[in-house]
């Protein structure tokens, strides 16, 4: 990271906003100084072309070239691991103010799921899982949502239902995280 840097003053467009909004609600995280946020996006090494391609749409946000590295996870081991971060700048200092107004990842209350938006936080934390027996399998949505309490995970669900007129569920998985799952049918009309 460029620690001590001085912020730069550079234009998110519309797109880059949707495409933050995405990540933040998956796997980014922004760190704050200052004025000034530096957004960092953490991966899986099999998944660096997809940073890569994070990296190239949010230039010139991003600058670095992706660093690959071995990452400890929670359980003690490790695994390769890639990630990318930004400048420090203003405008994603702006965005630190919504997503982690006490210090703490939030939804922002004028969250927007447009398109982008939700093809992004599907790639990020999404998944289509099968369910039922026989010849009667239907695929499912799961979003996963544990970096979020369990208030906005619920609106983010409420949100999801009313943008796709599909009812969707908070539950817990095996693990005991948040997280929402959408029917056949939300999941039929999300892929339209």
């Amino acid at each position: 990271m460029n620690v001590g840097a001085a912020p730069v003053v550079i234009e998110i467009t519309t797109y880059q906003k949707s495409l933050l909004t995405g990540t933040l609600l998956g796997d980014a995280n922004l760190s704050f100084s200052g004025r000034a946020a530096q957004l960092l996006i953490r991966r899986a090494r099999r998944d660096s072309a997809y940073l890569d391609w994070q990296a190239r749409a949010l230039a010139p946000l991003v600058c670095h070239a992706r660093h690959d590295y071995e990452a400890k996870s929670s359980n003690g081991k490790f695994y390769p691991a890639s990630v990318i971060w930004s400048r420090s700048t203003i405008s994603l200092g702006e965005l630190y103010k919504c997503w982690y107004p006490n210090g703490t990842k939030i939804v922002p209350g004028d969250l927007v799921l447009d398109p982008v938006v939700m093809a992004v936080w599907f790639a990020d934390d999404g998944q289509v899982k099968q369910s039922g027996r026989y010849g009667g399998r239907k695929p499912h949505v799961k979003l996963s949502t544990q970096a979020f309490t369990g208030d906005d995970v619920t609106r983010l669900a409420e949100m999801l239902g009313e943008r796709y007129g599909r009812p969707v569920s908070v539950s817990t998985d095996k693990k005991g995280r948040r997280v929402i799952y959408g029917s056949s049918e939300f999941t039929f009309r999300l892929i339209e």
